[in-house]
């Protein structure tokens, strides 16, 4: 048998309809899990929201509940990763404005403590368990992206067209996206510890701190020019 489609007057055969309705309440319904948990985190804490907590939420069984994820400790990594990517599209924003590289840190900076203010506890829960993962490795892909959204970020600043080629030929690219990461979690990092941490002014600070001595070409005087007032230095008694 064969249903006729909605648009366009064709055909589509049944068992496709049927399945597409099936792959569509799947993800929804794994979205729904996921949403219900990170409302329970952020209310109850991590700690004592149970899968059964979170399935009674959700309104389904604790049965449906596996049928989608092994254990809350997969679904608050699937929100970590979620989280992560965030911070990688904030770096990508960046990309598009037409800036020097400092004020592209600078925005981001800005835009990512933005996203830390919208769910403080929930964000604090995610990148704690990210974070600290109990297996090595475990938050690396994520950590991954964020250090090559960085490196493209640098390597922008070499661009013929940039508003500003304040990137040196000779930096080490690669190096410098994760030095610019580790500065990122480090704040973070401080910021799950201590509520009060004032997130937003540590991360300008130290990413500006770190771009004034990597992304700045230095200018060194030529030795011909240094040699006399070396000279005239011996000369004075």
């Amino acid at each position: 048998m064969i249903a006729r489609s909605q648009t366009g007057g064709g055909t589509l055969p049944l068992g496709d309809a049927s399945e597409g309705r099936r792959t569509r309440r799947r993800r929804e319904l794994h979205q729904s899990i996921l949403e219900t948990a990170a409302e329970l985190f952020a209310r109850d804490g991590y700690e004592t929201t149970t899968v059964e907590k979170i399935a009674a939420a959700a309104d389904i069984a604790p049965a449906t509940f596996f049928n989608h994820f092994r254990s809350k400790e997969d679904v608050l990594r699937e929100i970590g990763q979620d989280v992560f990517s965030r911070f990688r599209r904030l770096v990508d924003e960046q990309l598009e404005r037409p800036v020097t590289s400092m004020e592209r840190l600078h925005g981001f900076a800005t835009r990512g403590a933005a996203l830390v203010r919208r769910a403080p506890e929930m964000t604090r829960r995610v990148l704690m368990a990210v974070l600290r993962a109990p297996r090595p490795g475990e938050a690396g892909n994520e950590l991954a992206s964020m250090q090559a959204a960085f490196a493209q970020l640098l390597r922008r600043g070499r661009d013929d067209d940039a508003p500003a080629k304040d990137v040196p030929d000779d930096l080490d690219v690669e190096l410098a996206a994760e030095i610019l990461v580790s500065v990122v979690i480090g704040a973070m990092t401080h910021w799950i510890n201590d509520p009060d941490y004032p997130l937003e002014g540590r991360l300008r600070a130290s990413l500006t701190l770190l771009a004034d001595r990597l992304l700045t070409p230095t200018t060194t005087a030529p030795a011909a020019s240094r040699r006399p007032a070396r000279q005239r230095q011996r000369k004075t008694p």
